[in-house]
């Protein structure tokens, strides 16, 4: 029986922000990557060197140098950034075509480094690093190689692996985590002031002008926002884990306290059997992991007064998955809260509350 041996393409690298800041390949020099902000600005790669320049998000041309040759170019541009023609003055323009979700054909490539939605391909998979590098974006199938971990609750959308919720010519997503709209062509309105040949009195009117520059890219306001909204997702975040922590240490804290009569498997009924069923034969694990977890809240007499194994069914299914790929799962702390706040509407049992141990 024969064996396929694997050969390693290419090895990428990162820097503490996660940005994709280097990636190696076989016989080949290391190419670098530099930033400016959140923006794709120059690459090194051996003797060549890359540089894109931009104002207020507008690519506006490129400069290769190497050893003591140096070329520019003049790059042209649709809404989305997407380099449509480049310009050196020594050859004939290039023009370039993409279809909705980016994908162009190999041999109508243009020299410039950047193309759809002004987006750097990589050099050896043509996919494009989104978020400087966050996820791979692959035009051809027209998704994301991996999930979102915004998702399903989160800005990331139901389908963890759909770019722009399948509209990419009215949305765009330079972050790789959700889409964001495009701003369209809208001609500006221009005051005009004329003055009446029989009254002599001024009068003023409104005219459109074809003439006005059209700014197809986010203004600085814009990108200010866009921020402001992402600094209040992270506080949002960091207040969620803290509620969820504060939660895992309460219920242990009553199962300590005896208070509760605190039972070691799941109930038969038949919504949290349905539910732990289906997650042990879709995710794959026994039970929920932490024994200090109550399932069953019971009242002093035994009766049972809640059965949460659907909630910690969903629990498990999102500590499974993050071990999987290594990255953090907001939704598991919206999960606890939700939880949480089930068992204080029919148990009047507050695990939100921070309790201390006597």
């Amino acid at each position: 029986m024969s064996t396929q041996q694997q050969h390693l393409l290419c090895h990428y690298g990162y820097d503490p922000l996660d940005r994709l800041i280097y990636h190696t390949q076989p016989d080949t020099p290391s190419l670098q990557r530099f930033y400016c902000k959140s923006r794709y600005a120059s690459e090194i790669q051996g003797p060549i060197q890359h540089s894109i320049f931009q104002h207020h998000g507008q690519l506006l041309a490129q400069h290769r140098s190497e050893a003591d040759k140096h070329a520019n170019a003049l790059l042209a541009t649709d809404q989305q950034r997407s380099v449509l023609n480049a310009l050196d003055g020594s050859t004939a323009p290039q023009t370039i075509a993409y279809s909705p979700y980016g994908h162009r054909h190999g041999e109508s490539g243009l020299s410039c480094l950047l193309g759809f939605n002004g987006e750097r391909p990589d050099p050896v998979t043509g996919h494009y690093h989104l978020g400087n590098g966050y996820r791979q974006y692959n035009p051809v199938l027209m998704r994301f190689n991996s999930p979102d971990s915004w998702s399903p609750f989160g800005d990331g959308g139901l389908n963890a692996y759909a770019y722009c919720e399948g509209d990419p010519t009215n949305w765009g997503d330079e972050t790789g985590r959700g889409r964001v709209p495009l701003l369209r062509n809208v001609v500006p309105k221009r005051s005009v002031v004329g003055i009446s040949s029989k009254s002599k009195a001024i009068s003023k009117t409104v005219a459109t002008s074809d003439e006005a520059p059209v700014n197809n890219i986010l203004d600085e306001t814009s990108l200010t926002n866009k921020r402001r909204i992402y600094a209040q997702q992270s506080l949002y975040r960091a207040d969620l884990r803290r509620k969820a922590k504060a939660i895992k240490e309460n219920e242990a804290l009553q199962s300590m306290k005896g208070k509760y009569n605190v039972s070691s498997h799941i109930k038969d009924l038949d919504e949290s059997e349905k539910a732990y069923s289906m997650a042990q034969q879709v995710y794959e694990f026994k039970r929920y992991p932490d024994p200090n977890i109550q399932h069953v809240w019971e009242d002093s007499n035994g009766n049972v007064l809640l059965d949460v194994a659907h909630f910690d069914a969903t629990i498990s299914r999102f500590l499974n998955y993050s071990r999987k790929v290594n990255h953090d799962i907001y939704s598991l702390y919206r999960v606890r809260i939700l939880r949480a706040e089930y068992i204080k509407k029919f148990t009047k049992i507050d695990l939100m509350a921070i309790r201390q141990q006597p």
